[in-house]
């Protein structure tokens, strides 16, 4: 087998063994600045996170640390809160959607973006500009209420406070977030 078949298959095994940034005991990987967009073969091969559900439930105390901009008027609107990180890769692929999202659906809908890093550690590092509100929770109190277990990870809470989607802002594609606001709008 020549070398360069080999490479490929360690790159293709590389790419399955670590679908999603792990949030467990091991440091992440330094901040890498990159305004690449996944191509869509990659966002539909990346397997969701792992996190308590709360899918039809209630959905748990949103609590954060420091806005890192406006806090956002939630009230009577859909909230989709976006668990991510500035060393996670599929995390920074995910914010021009989340962008799109904002712009096609800010009447009603509010996008946050919760990191566990400081504010100071968000702001040194070059992203895709996010055009939504973000915030900072290194206490990880949400995160933690989860049981969040990888990023990025999203839930959509409705303006009643039931969660109505979880899972990775990857697999949240315009014509699903319609059909939910549709479903649920009160």
């Amino acid at each position: 087998m020549s070398t360069r078949i080999q490479f490929a298959l360690l790159l293709a095994a590389v790419a399955v063994a670590i679908p999603a940034c792990s949030r467990g005991t091991n440091p992440p990987p330094p901040a890498v600045a990159t305004n690449s967009t996944p191509a869509p073969s990659e966002k539909a091969a990346m397997p969701e996170p792992q996190a308590r559900s709360f899918l039809g439930q209630k959905a748990p105390k949103f609590e954060v640390d420091k806005w890192l901009g406006h806090e956002p008027s939630m009230q009577g609107k859909f909230v989709l809160i976006d668990f991510w990180a500035t060393w996670c890769v599929p995390c920074r692929q995910s914010i021009p959607e989340l962008n799109g999202f904002h712009q096609k659906f800010k009447d009603r809908l509010v996008i946050v973006g919760i990191t566990d890093e400081t504010a100071e550690e968000v702001r040194k590092t070059t992203l895709p500009h996010a055009e939504y509100s973000l915030a900072s929770d290194p206490d990880e109190r949400i995160m933690r209420a989860l049981g969040l277990e990888g990023l990025p990870y999203s839930i959509l809470i409705d303006p009643s406070g039931i969660v109505r989607y979880e899972g990775s802002p990857l697999s949240l594609d315009e014509k699903r977030l319609r059909s939910l606001l549709d479903s649920y709008t009160p």
